[in-house]
């Protein structure tokens, strides 16, 4: 039997090693997830930067966050525009006007048990013509909504 003392020393040392190298990686793993979570993050703001300024150089955007703009953009292409298709049958604010809708979204359901709301639709209906307000356009709007 050779003894091999270099080998066995070599062992030990490769195991205290790797002992202490993860004990450490575990017991400091709150304070490295939170530092590669910053750098995720500020890798990420600066790339959304970078493509705002890319997709909108001449929009009125100064001063406003990229992640503020995505989430206005989101909020118009699934919230707003569907709303106002469903409401008005036009997804164009501009073209409805902009004093309906605001009438309409200012309307609380709740405000008198709901008597302001009935109001604010029944104007919508007699003085601007608007039959998807109308309980047989419920159906339309119904099916309108799979299609969404």
């Amino acid at each position: 039997i050779k003894r091999e003392t270099s080998k066995a020393l070599h062992a030990v040392i490769n195991f205290v090693v790797v002992f202490v190298l993860s004990a450490s990686f575990i017991a400091y793993a709150p304070d490295y997830i939170k530092k590669i979570n910053e750098f995720s993050s500020d890798i990420s703001t600066a790339s959304l930067d970078l493509g705002t300024k890319i997709m909108l150089p001449n929009s009125d955007s100064e001063g406003k966050d990229s992640v503020d703009l995505i989430r206005d953009s989101l909020f118009s292409i699934q919230v707003q525009q569907p709303w106002l298709l469903l409401q008005f049958g036009n997804s164009n604010a501009e073209e409805i006007g902009t004093d309906r809708v605001e009438a309409l979204v200012s309307a609380s359901p709740e405000d008198e048990d709901g008597k302001t709301r009935e109001e604010v639709v029944k104007t919508e209906i007699e003085d601007n013509d608007n039959n998807n307000l109308t309980i047989p356009q419920v159906v339309n709007r119904l099916g309108m909504v799979f299609f969404l």
